[in-house]
């Protein structure tokens, strides 16, 4: 017999593993922090950016958010997005 799986309840343990993960990293000093990489202003992409920010946040996760011109060059956004890569106090980009 088929079993039913609900969501909800892995979802919550997912999180709750998350949380305990990054209260953990925090006691040992370290904040771990996610950088947002935003071009231009897409209503869409700015309110993934906001959902992604607030989930983040709930898990204990610090967020620096970046906004360039959608006329940015090629070349300055990977110049800024190396820049972000090496500094040591942000541990992941969402582009």
């Amino acid at each position: 017999m088929a079993k039913l799986l609900k969501g909800k309840p892995v979802a919550s343990k997912i999180g709750d593993d998350i949380t305990r993960a990054i209260e953990k990293l925090r006691n040992k000093g370290i904040v771990p922090t996610l950088s947002t990489i935003l071009v231009g202003e897409n209503a869409d992409s700015l309110s993934y950016r906001g959902m992604i920010e607030k989930k983040a946040k709930s898990f204990g996760v610090d967020i620096v958010n970046k906004e360039y011109p959608q006329d940015i060059s090629q070349d300055k956004l990977e110049d800024e997005i190396k820049a972000i890569n090496k500094d040591e106090h942000i541990h992941g980009i969402l582009l």
